[in-house]
């Protein structure tokens, strides 16, 4: 499995960005890259939480299926999640 990490120094308190990272469904309205979230668990929150996002990236919709693996202490400064991607879907 290939391994991305990204790095980014935002001047807001700790706990704004945490939330603002952590809050799945909130995603298209905190980055504008994201297209689209599609919850494939019934819990949309938390550990084990599974989505599907469709973002944009360099021009072309991508599809990665996401899950959420570990959500630290908003003081720790950490989020992880999981991610495999995927086939684009057929345009509807």
């Amino acid at each position: 499995m290939t391994t991305i990490e990204a790095r980014r120094s935002i001047r807001a308190p700790v706990s704004v960005v945490f939330t603002a990272v952590t809050d799945i469904a909130d995603l298209p309205n905190t980055n504008p890259d994201f297209v689209g979230i599609e919850f494939l668990t019934e819990q949309t929150s938390g550990i084990g939480t599974r989505f599907r996002e469709t973002r944009t990236m360099n021009g072309k919709e991508d599809v990665t299926a996401q899950t959420a693996a570990e959500a630290a202490d908003p003081d720790l400064q950490e989020s992880v999640s999981q991610g495999d991607r995927e086939a684009p879907r057929p345009a509807q």
